[in-house]
């Protein structure tokens, strides 16, 4: 039987957080991102936070910005946007100072490499900032991030990575409406998936 996790949290420190499953869409209190599925809760408070928002480091190094590491800092003064997702920072964020990037704590979650996804088995993706193309899934416009496997020239959304996330045309990064839990949860399933099939 799987043991419930609790954490506590500086954001919400009148009661602890229960990690909990629900099939409904929620806005994380630290990011500001919508979010459904896993998340971690508080139900007297109707408190809820994405996993990747419990847990980020108060700095980090990603491959997005090799450059520099990127700090967490509380939501800018100045509107700025994901430099992955393309959508609005409304809450905390990680930034590069120094060369004004910024990404949502849930974007940098996302893996460098996908090892025989579902979407594109024969060879490995890499998610890589790229000219506009289109998605080979849903054959709109890539413009920003996405998924890529340079031997196919194959195209995908992050969005398109998850049966369960629909692109519309003004999503101008592909991530879909719901930012990054169902389709982390997917390619953890995947790549767990991978791993015990050898």
């Amino acid at each position: 039987m799987d043991q419930v996790k609790w954490i506590t949290h500086n954001k919400h420190t009148k009661h602890p957080l229960k990690e909990v499953y629900k099939n409904s869409k929620f806005e994380c209190k630290i990011c500001k991102c919508n979010g459904k599925e896993m998340r971690f809760r508080c139900d007297q408070c109707d408190f809820n936070i994405h996993s990747a928002c419990a847990t980020c480091p108060v700095s980090l190094s990603s491959f997005t910005h090799p450059e520099h590491a990127v700090e967490l800092m509380e939501r800018p003064n100045l509107a700025h946007k994901c430099h992955l997702c393309q959508k609005p920072i409304t809450g905390m964020v990680y930034r590069c100072k120094l060369c004004k990037f910024f990404m949502h704590p849930v974007c940098s979650e996302f893996p460098e490499f996908l090892f025989k996804h579902v979407m594109h088995p024969p060879h490995t993706l890499k998610l890589q900032l790229m000219e506009s193309s289109k998605c080979d899934v849903c054959d709109k416009s890539c413009k920003h991030w996405r998924y890529f496997c340079g031997i196919c020239d194959v195209h995908i959304h992050v969005g398109c990575l998850s049966s369960k996330n629909n692109i519309s045309e003004d999503d101008e990064g592909g991530f879909g409406e719901v930012l990054g839990v169902t389709i982390l949860g997917e390619i953890a399933s995947v790549i767990a998936g991978s791993i015990a099939g050898g």
